[in-house]
């Protein structure tokens, strides 16, 4: 329950961050909505930045369940900035170049059973410190690829991620995230 708990506060706060980012909603696109937020792990460094995250929610940023699938990604390398920092606001910009996204749906509660969208970031990758209290920093990019909605693949019109990490003890870790998708 806690790790529940944990993971709906965090997709809140993942939620205000990413709709300060997310392109306008055009109302030529239909909507999907993921939540990650349990069971995570991360890498985050000069390299680039992995994560991986137990879905929670799936297609409503309100119905969340537990253990719905995965939601996995990496990003480029770092092309400028630094990853710590002590000024809200400041960061690292990040390549997309040899990044991916994935979200597995594991079957449960209407969620398919494979692979439900699997792409790539696109453009430039922002990573940001975006609290001082809890010390917390956001990935927030543009993502591209494609979606299996009603059993079918379609091309997603733009999509956007923010995923969301603390940084305690030299090492930050991967605390949820949202996903919105457009297609």
């Amino acid at each position: 329950m806690k790790n529940f708990l944990l993971g709906l506060i965090t997709s809140i706060c993942c939620f205000a961050v990413l709709t300060a980012f997310v392109y306008a909603c055009d109302s030529d696109y239909n909507p999907f909505i993921i939540n990650n937020g349990t069971h995570n792990s991360s890498s985050v460094s000069t390299s680039g930045i992995m994560g991986s995250s137990q879905m929670v929610g799936y297609n409503a940023p309100t119905n969340l369940k537990d253990n719905l699938g995965t939601v996995s990604f990496a990003t480029g390398k770092l092309t400028s900035g630094t990853l710590v920092v002590n000024k809200l606001m400041q960061g690292a910009l990040f390549s997309s170049t040899g990044s991916s996204f994935y979200i597995v749906g594991n079957g449960t509660n209407g969620v398919p059973n494979g692979t439900v969208f699997s792409g790539t970031f696109t453009g430039t990758v922002k990573w940001e410190y975006t609290n001082v209290i809890w010390n917390t920093y956001a990935l927030v990019g543009n993502i591209k690829g494609k979606l299996v909605v009603d059993g079918k693949t379609v091309t997603v019109k733009k999509g956007n991620t923010a995923q969301c990490f603390t940084y305690a003890n030299g090492t930050f870790t991967l605390i949820g995230g949202l996903t919105d998708i457009y297609y």
